[in-house]
């Protein structure tokens, strides 16, 4: 009994690259922030249509000057609260989220 080798038997499947940032139903095809003094009237439906940079940008600009227990250097927990808060408002602005105020009934 003699082994010859053959034509390969594998297949390759692309693979698709995994991201660690929860779906929303919302695409996101904007990667620009809303320009300075604009990002506390962002609304989460807003929000949730930014790339990760420009959510971050939005976040930033919101901590920067204003008097809340988030400061500038909280904007990754700022993040994480705005991600999952938005969610379920999105007519809320990202503002109202992070430094309190009303949200729509």
């Amino acid at each position: 009994m003699t082994t010859q080798a053959g034509p390969s038997t594998s297949v390759s499947t692309p693979s698709r690259p995994t991201t660690s940032s929860p779906r929303t139903s919302t695409p996101r095809t904007s990667s620009q922030a809303p320009p300075t003094g604009d990002a506390a009237n962002v609304t989460c439906e807003e929000y949730a249509g930014l790339d990760e940079d420009a959510q971050t940008a939005v976040i930033e600009e919101i901590l920067k000057d204003q008097s809340s227990v988030l400061g500038p250097g909280d904007a990754e927990i700022a993040k994480t609260l705005a991600d999952a808060v938005c969610t379920f408002l999105p007519d809320s602005t990202v503002s109202e989220i992070l430094l309190g105020g009303t949200t729509p009934p």
